[in-house]
């Protein structure tokens, strides 16, 4: 991700900016030096790494699916119900302790 850095330099920026910020009840001088426009650009960049995010866990689900969808037909193929899978696996598990015992 090549936003990764200068996001994480612009979200330090962000959160010191807020915390040096003290806002008072009904006290609108505090807002005279803060950059709005700098904060708008952090929320873009800030949505922006979001989305791509966002679309790499769909992407991820998806090849997830796929493979889950493939090792069920290779299941079926080799004549094998869910059940019969998910009790070979967790045969296989316990055999792997006991030999790593």
């Amino acid at each position: 991700m090549t936003n990764g850095p200068t996001f994480l330099s612009d979200l330090s920026t962000l959160l010191t900016t807020l915390k040096d910020v003290d806002l008072h009840f009904n006290d609108v001088s505090c807002l005279d030096g803060l950059d709005i426009a700098g904060l708008g650009r952090q929320m873009d960049s800030a949505n922006a790494v979001l989305d791509q995010l966002e679309s790499r866990t769909d992407a991820l689900m998806q090849k997830i699916d796929a493979l889950l969808e493939e090792g069920q037909e290779d299941s079926q193929e080799n004549g094998m119900t869910v059940e019969d899978s998910e009790s070979s696996q967790e045969g296989t598990r316990e055999s792997g302790k006991e030999n790593s015992a």
